[in-house]
């Protein structure tokens, strides 16, 4: 069936890999986008590395008993994200990445400002998970192996995948079809269903 070109148009473009690493990806910038960017963003950067760390420490035996790690892991970075890193990263890329860098070396200036502003403290608190009070040599030992392995997992790996899955997926595109469109209109019933309401 062939389209009108104003239909074709009207589309939104689908958003590539080389897209979200040249910097042309957006960013949601509505509160409801954001907080569900954020959530995908640290769920995958704790998957990837409290997985590589854990493993780090203990062998791939890491895998089979430490399934409450993550979840606090997540809860902490998560927190962190949204209180401390977004106040410093909601000033410094807007006054000092942005209008210094564009593409490629924006992508990757941001990369570093948000896993600066995250890797060192989820990283801290890893290690105190992990070796409880004797953990400061274990954090020493791995910060500085996560910090840029962290970088490289976000500006390659979690970014593009979560920028790809918000904006092809997610992202609000009709007011009938948008997930977030869906979510919001069945999360009342769905909270009377669990009793949440």
């Amino acid at each position: 069936m062939d389209q009108t070109p104003e239909a074709a148009a009207s589309r939104p473009q689908k958003i590539r890999y080389i897209d979200c690493i040249k910097g042309r990806a957006p960013v949601p910038a509505d509160p409801v986008g954001f907080f569900l960017f954020h959530i995908l963003m640290v769920g995958g950067m704790v998957t990837f590395m409290a997985t590589f760390n854990g493993i780090r420490h203990d062998g791939i035996a890491f895998l089979e008993y430490m399934h409450w790690f993550y979840p606090l892991v997540f809860l902490f970075a998560f927190v962190w994200r949204r209180t401390a890193a977004n106040a410093v990263t909601g000033r410094l890329i807007p006054r000092v990445i942005a209008p210094r860098f564009s593409g490629a070396a924006g992508g990757a200036a941001k990369s570093f400002v948000n896993v600066t502003c995250m890797a060192p403290f989820v990283c801290l608190w890893v290690s105190l998970l992990l070796e409880g009070g004797g953990f400061l040599d274990f954090y020493l030992s791995t910060v500085f192996i996560s910090w840029p392995c962290a970088i490289l997992v976000n500006y390659f790996v979690v970014g593009p995948v979560v920028k790809i899955a918000y904006n092809n997926r997610i992202k609000q595109r009709t007011s009938d079809a948008s997930v977030i469109h869906r979510l919001t209109q069945w999360a009342r019933p769905w909270a009377g269903i669990l009793g949440l309401s």
